[in-house]
């Protein structure tokens, strides 16, 4: 969905003039939004209705002022249907055709969604600046640059010439979006959020490249060409592209064995627990949920889980973590690098009548292979399917009598208590995640 934000001090008010009013009769008021909904929009989700929908648009502000240290103000959040938000956000003067837009000055959101973190931080950057709004590239940029589980990403490959992207206008150079938000968020990164902050007050309007490039050069103290250079350099062990930087101001999940009540517009993510070296047990909703896991600084590889398996895994310690429909989480020497340091993790029985599968992850540390133990408990006797490099044994004492690797699939009867011996294979050319390795806890019900 392509997306405008429109501010020119001449075309607003044209603008303004020739729309005429936009559908939405008011359901509802908070201390940051005004709610309208189109009386055309008959399918608006029970999680959204009402104060349960200004309950989310607050749940966002207060996530992303956690960073931005939002000020006061009031926006008119407009849903709409999506013909409705096309007729709210065009401009048939220029054939100019768009799916949602923020309106500078006036702090107003016409989208057919809600909450839509791309408008809502247009909004929140309108307030930051006093209704002050910069080149499209910048502008674009701050709109790209916070986000949870957005899929708002650039890729590092595609690395066009600065100076295309500071001419291009949302309606004729789609890479400003990409382009844009990968310059926010790697100044963010790396100068903090407060400096860009105020970089965003201050940078130019006009679509002027030698303006732009003076104007950066006197603001950060390094030419634009050597940020440019730099933000298309992937950093070591990451994806080929990034994301959105996620706040992660909201709360860990309650611990793996006591699932939480869980997710909804007001709860869209958790933020994982602090695993202090260890790894951490993440619970699953069930049949047809899957965990995605993603680096709140957006930077390592998103992970997806099987539908309805549990994931064990020792995230990378240096970046920090949340995840989406996760029912908990729990800290331990799940995967350990010796066996008689595990953390029992407890299979619970739904897994053992669904699913089948914990899925395991482990940093990779190093190019090599890697071998992590863990220790079961189940609930009830099952059948595990080995892979190969994969042990069981009933104690830690591995390669001795009956506890022996296989060397190709194959599947034994285990009960109560089990330790599995895990060897994780070496990097391969053309791995897509190359900081995280998997394998899996395979039964077979």
């Amino acid at each position: 969905m392509e997306r405008a934000w429109r501010r020119t001090v001449l075309l607003l008010p044209l603008f303004v003039a020739c729309r005429g009013p936009t559908p939405g009769t008011l359901v509802g008021e908070s201390a940051h939004f005004r709610l309208f909904v189109d009386p055309a929009l008959t399918d608006v989700p029970p999680e959204l209705q009402g104060q349960k929908g200004l309950d989310a648009l607050e749940a966002d502000w207060a996530d992303k002022a956690s960073m931005l240290d939002t000020p006061d103000g009031k926006i008119d959040y407009y849903l709409l249907t999506p013909a409705d938000a096309v007729a709210a956000c065009s401009l048939p003067e220029t054939g100019d055709v768009q799916t949602g837009c923020t309106w500078a000055g006036t702090l107003e959101i016409d989208v057919a969604e809600l909450p839509h973190q791309h408008e809502l931080m247009h909004a929140y950057m309108d307030l930051l600046a006093r209704g002050r709004v910069p080149l499209s590239l910048i502008a674009e940029g701050a709109a790209q640059s916070l986000g949870c589980w957005t899929y708002q990403g650039s890729t590092f490959a595609y690395d066009p010439a600065w100076q295309e992207e500071v001419l291009g206008v949302p309606t004729t150079a789609a890479g400003i979006y990409a382009e844009g938000g990968l310059l926010a968020r790697y100044l963010i990164r790396t100068q903090g959020i407060d400096a860009w902050v105020s970089y965003y007050r201050q940078a130019p309007e006009v679509r002027d490249p030698a303006v732009f490039a003076a104007n950066f050069q006197a603001f950060w103290g390094v030419t634009i060409d050597a940020v440019w250079t730099a933000m298309h350099v992937p950093p070591a062990g990451s994806a080929d592209m990034d994301t959105t930087i996620c706040p992660c101001s909201l709360p860990a999940p309650g611990p793996q064995s006591q699932p939480s009540a869980g997710f909804s517009a007001t709860q869209p993510y958790w933020s994982l627990p602090d695993a202090a070296g260890q790894a951490i047990a993440v619970g699953s909703f069930g049949e047809g949920y899957v965990i995605g896991l993603q680096d709140c600084a957006g930077l390592s590889p998103t992970i997806l889980g099987s539908p309805g398996a549990p994931i064990v895994t020792d995230l990378p310690a240096t970046a920090r973590w949340y995840g989406v429909t996760v029912a908990g989480a729990t800290v331990g020497a799940y995967l350990a690098d010796d066996c008689a340091s595990t953390t029992p993790y407890q299979v619970s029985a739904d897994l053992l009548g669904g699913a089948g599968r914990v899925e395991l992850l482990a940093a990779r540390t190093s190019p090599a292979a890697s071998t992590k133990y863990i220790q079961v408990q189940l609930p009830a006797p099952t059948q595990l399917m080995l892979g190969y490099g994969q042990e069981a044994c009933d104690t830690c004492d591995f390669d001795q009598g009956s506890c022996q690797p296989v060397t190709s699939a194959s599947t034994v009867p285990v009960q109560g208590t089990f330790y599995l011996r895990n060897q994780f294979p070496a990097l391969a050319p053309g791995t897509p995640n190359p900081g995280t390795v998997v394998e899996y806890l395979q039964f077979a019900n």
